[in-house]
């Protein structure tokens, strides 16, 4: 916390800011409230010490937070190493349950979906299947699995869903574009439709950004401030974290690294798709000059890198070609944001063989390339994001209906 939001807080100059008892009394709370948890369990001397708020005051807005359920005694009320067997006071830690959330991911025929808690534990998960005859086909799944996560009882203490799908989504009208192997979403707005359904606040963000958030939360990308990912795999796209925030363009599409011309204006022989479908064709292209592989068709991708680890000549020529091309991309992204960071992941990019030939490439191409890592989260990357995104949303509209707005 800065010095100027303790000082706000602290009542030392709310004459001057001309705050009034219960806007200041809501600051108070909710500096209370964020303590108890990035300190958990803490006593109250604790919380006073660490906000420089006085003792009754910090009474007074923990009484109010256990009021209105987001804070509670903690369980374990032993003494802590260095206490000689005396107790410290009353432990308070935040009542993880007091709202829940759903994060989902949409894949080319199922929606995945987890249920959390509001410190982003996961609670249940399930999946339906679906056939996208049309946008409505994939909100009735949607709806399906945000429902089966959640008891009726349940369901009234959902807050937030965020939905992670392939394509962009405009800020200004909601409407999903590019949407990749979800073509039936094109021309839709997925998140009014879905709020409509559920009766919840529903977010949707594009799948890779999601996927930037979950290493962020959970992956590489903890710690960093500047850093991006470049996802390979029925596609490819990268997101942006810059200053320690999701970056998204001013309509949606930063990082659609697809869209870089590099097929039309660079001459090679043959041109690399970094996607799937790439893979599959630049190994049928290759394969009458490899004639000692014993890669057969229809050539996917999973066996492409597997019979790489072997030394497959043909492999080993299409896995050399996609590392050149996706250090391209890389290479452009690095030359304009400049990333501490480019994290590699999807069915394609998560491949460590491949990590090593853009590595290489970078040393030749960039004066001082970023460090290239391949996610540890695997398939789990959008789904970390969607929960990390769906929990912070349910909390910030807990603590609004809770405790008020401080705007």
């Amino acid at each position: 916390m800065s010095k100027v939001s303790l000082l706000l807080v602290s009542g030392s100059v709310a004459g001057a800011l001309g705050a009034q008892p219960a806007h200041l009394r809501d600051i108070n709370e909710r500096v209370v409230y964020g303590t108890v948890r990035s300190s958990r369990p803490i006593t109250r001397a604790e919380v006073a010490r660490h906000t420089q708020l006085s003792k009754p005051t910090v009474s007074l807005a923990l009484a109010r937070l256990q009021e209105v359920g987001l804070v509670a005694e903690a369980d374990d009320q032993r003494p802590r190493a260095g206490q000689h067997g005396r107790r410290a006071g009353v432990f308070y830690e935040p009542v993880s349950l007091a709202a829940l959330a759903v994060g989902a991911e949409l894949d080319a025929d199922a929606v995945r979906a987890v249920l959390t808690d509001l410190d982003g534990n996961e609670l249940d998960r399930t999946a339906v299947d679906f056939q996208a005859g049309d946008a409505d086909d994939v909100f009735a799944a949607v709806a399906r699995a945000v429902t089966s996560l959640t008891s009726q009882r349940r369901r009234r203490n959902v807050r937030a869903v965020v939905i992670g799908t392939p394509g962009m989504i405009d800020p200004t009208t909601g409407v999903l574009s590019h949407s990749g192997f979800l073509p039936a979403l094109d021309g839709s707005q997925p998140a009014a439709a879905l709020t409509d359904r559920l009766g919840v606040p529903v977010t949707v963000v594009n799948d890779v950004d999601l996927a930037a958030v979950g290493e962020q939360t959970r992956g590489h990308g903890r710690g960093c401030d500047d850093f991006a990912v470049i996802s390979i795999g029925t596609g490819m796209g990268a997101a942006l974290v810059l200053n320690g925030q999701l970056y998204q363009g001013a309509r949606g599409g930063a990082g659609e690294l697809d869209d870089v011309p590099f097929r039309r204006v660079v001459r090679s022989t043959p041109p690399v798709s970094p996607a799937l479908d790439g893979v599959s064709g630049l190994a049928q292209t290759l394969a009458g000059t490899h004639r000692s592989s014993e890669l057969t068709p229809p050539y996917t991708a999973a066996a492409v890198f597997a019979a790489h680890e072997h030394g497959d000549p043909l492999a080993v020529a299409v896995v050399e070609r996609l590392g050149e091309w996706t250090s391209w991309f890389a290479a452009s992204l690095a030359a304009i944001v400049d990333p501490e960071l480019i994290v590699l992941t999807g069915s394609i990019g998560a491949h460590e063989s491949l990590a090593d030939l853009v590595r290489n490439h970078l040393d030749e191409i960039l004066p001082s390339p970023p460090t290239i890592a391949v996610s540890s989260l695997g398939a789990e990357s959008v789904l970390a994001g969607a929960v990390a995104t769906a929990s912070e949303q349910a909390l910030q509209a807990t603590l609004a209906e809770r405790l008020g707005s401080t705007a």
